[in-house]
């Protein structure tokens, strides 16, 4: 049938798509007209007529799109259907003219339609009419599965409801079921399997390799076999007879049979039984044992349970689920237990942990898809190795487990802690000329079962537990072992090293016999003994070494040491040349040169050599030797711990310090911070003395003496004056460093226990605002009137939505409320100039009216005349609020006006400190500064030096030294210890609070990312312009030439993103259509469909006009709010939006993405994501604030396998730079290197 070439390639691809989706309803055909229904935003009514060659005539359907005369989507879908003959014939099951399209029809209405009423007769949990509804069951398949069900051909095996933490198929929480059939064969059995959950086939497997349907997926449901459809009738039999499952879950189960307990009351008292003559129910006792000899890898461990009478358990699995179901369970054919948990002895409660942990393993291995021979289920043991070996024997040490062999010979093995049981003989290897060659040794060891901790081993009597640090003792021997026997040979050469090393240690871990021993003793040389003398030559160290073997003594320097001369020694000298070589390997590595006349070992001129002999050197020459020195070498010495004392006193705001060492002078001291390096283990003092570097105490005042910008004479002398700003940073430097001690003055103490217990602090809520903050708005309060209170400023960066306009109000109002109380004789400076985004100053006009209409506030708007003026009559009022632009401009106004407090908001409209706007904030005169936003960072470390260069002018030292020693070693090299070093610097100026903490009644937020992928025109033009990019970047291979073509790479980057919105952006005459835009359609009509309000977010003022288009054809109301409105109508918009029932608001997020309250909308949608995650989550923050009822939910337009899926990985990799400074969440990032736009255009 030919119709496809009268649609646009993205309708159909979305019609493919919403076939995939299972959105096509039953189709059904009479003659040559076709019928059916789609699910799009609502369910459409589609139609179809057929000629008799095979060609579309005529096609319908009832959505708005079809109406205007386009063929559609829906139109797609269902001729898609018709074509993959998903049809169902309305008058007969065949086609007269012999077509294609009905023999794989599916399984007819009527049939289903007699499943249906089969099982209308009473509830069943699991609806088995559903489950054959949704397949896409083939008529002639199912008749062919029944017949094979009906004579035995197949037939049903086994059925189990799977518990709730089994992950084998489903979402946890949902009970599901597995069926398993059998396909009876000739030779071999074949099994067939299903599993489902209430009300859908989930997973189908045919084991009949030879059915060429068993190598398909359930994906593919036309494929499902003959065989599937067999087990399905049995399934649908099996149902209808047992009708098996429930919708109570376990914790439900466990309450009722709680509640049942409570009801029918405790158990009979004893008098109760004596008198009635009744017996109390016996707790269930778990009994293990051993399956046959140990063998193979893993001895086998069975189970049996009973009261009185042990059942033996033919199938864990099957025991485990009955278990967890507390349910009844057969023990042959006449025996029925009743099972649970609450039914086991105490005792017996650790065996049935690792049954059940057992059973779990294996369930999860099905679930990952383990290939290899696993069972279907336990069977009748579990093998024992690792950490389950570990438990079985910590749950049955001292007790006695039967061991079962073959034939029904049984045995009792005891359990106990045992050494490991080794015999060792060693005889001489003499040939027939009774010439001495060697020994021989030969021994057995039991064979060894490794656990995670411990080894095991079996005797006659006992299973014996080796503790593991034995077995690693004894690695030697068991690499060598065979089978649990061990033998080998030693020469002439190696007995030495045998006699006085190996048969040592082989008597302190075996039972030795060994009669020749005077034989071989006779024909080993005396040891090697080694003597060391050590002496201090100038800045070096020397060694003199010798060897005695006996009365006789050599020289372990010399030219007899060559190679050549030791390797061609005598073997039958007394020397020991390997020992010897051994010990030589050992001096030089603290040795490596020879002093001028050969006799000695020398350290040479390097420090390292002689700090790594004192630190660890001398230690090992005393374990292979004798070891003597002189008055010289021993005046040597580490100082290795040393311990200081930091004095620090808080006088007229500047801070005094100084610093004290108890074994190092002021002089030595300065000397070692002067040449402090982190990666030196050592330094040397001009005394000759190492001091131990890898010390936290000393690299913590290192730090602090570069964090302060001091010198170490200035640092250790207290000859410097520190801003009392450092106060709360010292203050945690000196907290919990080992060997640190701080001297605190009561001044240093007050300061520090002030911010420490801010939320306790004396300064009152407002009378005007009590009532009005928060538990956490308060706490914000008084962190801002504390740091008042010293002349600090700080940055108030609660989460969009969390009131850090009313926590700033209150500060001014209480401040006014002071001046009030306590009036002065001098003119008190104006309380504060509040600078805001211009589209924000109305707002804070109406805010500051609104919580503190007692205040006296001016907007600074107007002309420039107006302005002047306005700026002029400042002492007649309290607050006066002004923008960013406006105060570039009269800057000059402000002269000689002093305020309380300036507040900046959104601040980071000052995140590049060399912009106007950044200088003129810095230009006003106040006794404290505070900023507030958001996002202190949200590309770059420098926004945060910006900020703070506005409020501490000073606190993170000039840019180029903040660059050098933070940014760079932070961003570049991702240096976590100066980024935790920044951290603690900075916290104690940034208050940062998240709605999920403290808003513990703001609904949830849901995220969701909606993919759409291209297709047609569209996915032309996006293909042609990421090699149009590729070729671009790949001539700017140079840095310059990347720089110097950046601005052109962005626009064509920008183009890329313009596409995945819709080409329609740039292209005027484009009718390809925007599969983006299409889907937000959708999503716009599902929301409101489901009564729900939405804001729209794009960058692109272009790509909202498109949407207007969409929604104005739809007939959907809308707001639309961007840079070009006008403060006043922006506030007209937002009030008439959160009051009325208008669904939709437009809004471009450079605009509208910060300061306004839209909690009348609940649904988000992000239509192209912003390179910075930060401006979409404050974007977000317009309806997920204060005043929320409903969950919000936010969606993430983004077309797959493009750009946009690059950006939002990007932003995953670079948001940890906020996270780690602030503990924060949000950084994104606009600065691109070539590198990351190649990594965007990567398919």
């Amino acid at each position: 049938m030919k119709w496809e070439y009268l649609f646009d390639d993205d309708i159909l691809a979305r019609g493919r798509r919403y076939l995939r989706d299972g959105r096509v309803g039953t189709v059904w055909q009479s003659g040559s007209e076709y019928k059916g229904t789609v699910q799009g935003s609502r369910r459409y009514s589609v139609s179809a007529h057929f000629l008799e060659n095979g060609n579309l005539e005529r096609v319908g359907c009832s959505c708005p799109y079809a109406h205007k005369g386009h063929f559609c989507k829906h139109m797609a879908a269902l001729l898609y259907a018709i074509d993959a003959g998903m049809v169902q014939e309305e008058e007969t099951t065949g086609a007269s003219d012999g077509s294609t399209i009905w023999k794989n029809s599916r399984i007819l209405e009527s049939e289903l339609t007699g499943i249906e009423e089969m099982f209308s007769d009473r509830y069943y949990f699991f609806d088995y009419p559903a489950m054959i509804r949704k397949l896409r069951l083939r008529q002639a398949v199912w008749n062919q599965g029944k017949a094979l069900a009906k004579s035995g051909a197949v037939r049903w095996k086994s059925f189990q409801i799977l518990g709730s933490h089994d992950q084998t198929v489903l979402t946890k929480g949902e009970v599901s079921a597995w069926a398993v059939g059998e396909i009876v064969r000739e030779h071999q059995a074949a099994q067939v399997e299903v599993v489902f959950s209430q009300n859908e086939i989930t997973r189908m497997t045919c084991g009949n390799w030879s059915c060429p349907e068993s190598y398909f997926a359930l994906s593919n449901s036309d494929r499902i076999c003959e065989h599937e459809a067999a087990l399905l009738y049995l399934l649908g039999e099996y149902i209808r007879e047992h009708n098996p499952g429930d919708a109570t879950d376990e914790s439900g189960e466990l309450l009722l049979r709680g509640i049942e307990n409570l009801r029918t009351g405790p158990e009979e008292s004893d008098l109760h039984l004596e008198l009635t003559g009744g017996t109390r129910q016996k707790p269930l006792i778990l009994e293990p044992f051993f399956r046959g000899e140990p063998a193979g890898d893993a001895p086998l461990l069975g189970f049996g349970i009973g009261e009185s009478k042990i059942y033996k358990i033919k199938n864990l699995s099957e025991f485990a689920a009955a278990m967890e179901r507390g349910s009844a369970f057969p023990f042959g054919t006449k025996t029925m237990l009743i099972l649970g948990e609450d039914r086991l002895a105490a005792e017996s409660g650790p065996l049935w942990k690792m049954i059940r942990s057992a059973a779990d393993e294996l369930r999860e291995a099905r679930r990952l898809g383990v290939s290899g021979n696993i069972s279907p289920d336990l069977g009748e043991t579990i093998p024992l190795y690792g950490e389950r070996f570990d438990r079985f024997f910590e749950i049955m040490n001292g007790k006695s487990v039967e061991m079962r062999i073959s034939q029904g010979r049984k045995r009792m093995l005891r359990l106990r802690d045992a050494e490991l049981t080794v015999r060792i003989d060693i005889t001489g290897n003499v040939d027939g000329n009774g010439v001495f060659h060697g020994l021989s040794v030969e021994g057995t060891l039991p064979q060894i079962y490794r656990g995670l901790e411990h080894a095991y081993c079996f005797d006659e009597g006992h299973l014996n537990r080796i503790a593991g640090d034995e077995i690693r003792e004894m690695e030697p021997l068991l690499r060598i072992a065979e089978g649990g026997e061990i033998h080998f040979r030693i020469g002439r050469k190696n007995l030495s090293s045998f006699m006085y090393d190996t048969l040592p240690w082989l008597e302190k871990h075996a039972e030795v016999r060994f009669p020749d021993r005077e034989t071989a003793e006779r024909c080993v040389p005396p040891k090697a003994a080694f003597a060391f003398y050590l002496d201090a030559d100038g800045k070096s160290a020397v060694c003199t070494a010798k060897v005695c073997y006996g009365e006789k003594e050599y020289p372990l320097t010399g030219i007899p040491y060559e190679a050549e001369a030791v390797s061609a020694w005598d073997p039958d000298s007394v020397r020991d040349p390997d020992r010897e070589q051994i010990v030589i390997g050992l001096l030089r590595q603290y040795f490596p040169e020879m002093t001028d006349d050969g006799a000695q070992f020398s350290t040479g001129k390097k420090e390292e050599f002689v700090y790594l002999l004192l630190e660890e050197g001398v230690d090992r020459l005393i374990a292979a030797g004798e070891v003597s020195s002189t008055d010289e070498f021993r005046r040597l010495a580490i100082r290795r711990k040393t311990t200081f004392t930091v004095g620090v006193s808080l006088q007229s705001n500047l801070l005094t310090m100084h610093v004290q060492g108890d074994e190092l002078s002021s002089d030595e001291l300065i000397e070692v911070l002067a040449h402090y390096d982190r990666k030196k283990k050592f330094y040397r003092l001009k005394s000759g003395d190492f001091v131990n570097l890898d010390q936290e105490n000393i690299a913590e005042l290192e730090k602090m003496m570069e964090s302060l910008h001091l010198s170490p004479r200035e640092f250790v002398d207290g000859k410097m004056n520190i801003p009392a700003y450092r106060t709360l940073y010292l203050d945690r430097m000196l907290e919990n460093v080992e060997g640190l001690y701080a001297d605190r003055d009561r001044r240093f103490k007050t300061l520090v226990k002030e911010f420490k217990t801010v939320s306790d602090a004396d300064f009152e809520v407002p009378q005007a605002m009590k009532g009005v903050l928060r538990k956490y708005q308060k706490t914000g309060y008084r962190w801002m009137r504390t740091l008042a209170q010293y002349g600090f400023g700080g940055i108030l960066a609660d989460e969009m939505g969390l009131g850090k306009t009313l926590q700033t109000i209150a500060l001014i109002e209480a401040k006014r409320e002071e001046n009030m109380s306590a009036p002065s004789a001098d003119s008190p400076p104006v309380i504060a100039l509040i600078v805001t985004p211009a589209s924000l100053v109305y707002n804070w006009g109406e805010e500051l009216e609104k919580f503190a209409p007692n205040l006296r506030v001016q907007l600074v708007t107007g002309s420039q005349a107006e302005r002047a003026e306005r700026i002029r009559s400042a002492k007649d009022y309290d607050v006066l609020v002004t923008s960013y632009d406006l105060l570039k401009r009269d800057a000059a106004e402000y002269e000689g006006i002093e305020f309380d407090y300036e507040v900046i908001d959104e601040a980071q409209y000052i995140k590049n400190h060399t912009t106007a706007a950044a200088k003129a904030v810095k230009l006003i005169h106040s006794r404290s500064r505070f900023a507030l936003t958001g996002t202190p960072i949200e590309n770059r470390l420098s926004e945060l030096w910006s900020i703070f260069d506005y409020l501490m002018p000073g606190f993170l030292f000039r840019y180029e030294d903040f660059r050098r020693q933070i940014e760079l070693p932070v961003v570049k090299e991702g240096d976590t210890a100066v980024s935790e070093h920044l951290s603690r610097m900075v916290s104690p100026f940034i208050l940062r609070r998240f709605k999920k903490d403290v808003l513990t009644d703001l609904p949830e937020k849901l995220e969701e990312v909606r993919y759409s992928v291209m297709s047609g025109e569209q996915k032309k033009l996006y293909d042609a312009q990421t090699a149009h990019m590729r070729s671009i970047l790949r001539t700017s291979d140079s840095k310059e030439e990347f720089n110097r073509n950046r601005m052109q790479i962005l626009a064509e980057l920008l183009r890329l993103r313009e596409i995945c919105c819709d080409p329609g952006m740039y292209l005027e005459n484009y009718r390809g259509g925007s599969v983006k835009r299409e889907a937000c359609m959708d999503l716009i009509r599902s929301a409101i469909d489901g009564e729900h309000r939405i804001l729209v977010f794009s960058q692109f003022t272009s790509m909202m006009e498109l949407l207007e288009e969409s929604l104005r054809e739809e007939k959907i109301a809308y707001y639309r709010l961007d840079g070009r409105t006008p403060s006043e109508e922006r506030l007209r918009l937002v009030n008439r939006f959160n009051a009325g029932d208008v669904p939709v608001f437009l809004i471009s997020l450079g605009a509208g993405g910060t300061g306004l309250n839209l909690t009348g909308a609940d649904v988000v949608i992000h239509y192209d994501p912003w390179w910075n995650l930060a401006r979409e989550d404050q974007a977000t923050g317009r309806a997920h604030r204060i005043g929320q009822k409903r969950k919000v939910t936010v969606y993430k337009m983004i077309v797959k396998g493009t750009v946009e899926e690059k950006i939002l990985e990007m932003q995953e990799a670079k948001k940890k730079l906020a996270e780690d400074i602030l503990g924060a969440e949000g950084a994104g990032s606009a600065s691109l290197t070539r590198e990351d736009l190649l990594e965007l255009l990567q398919e």
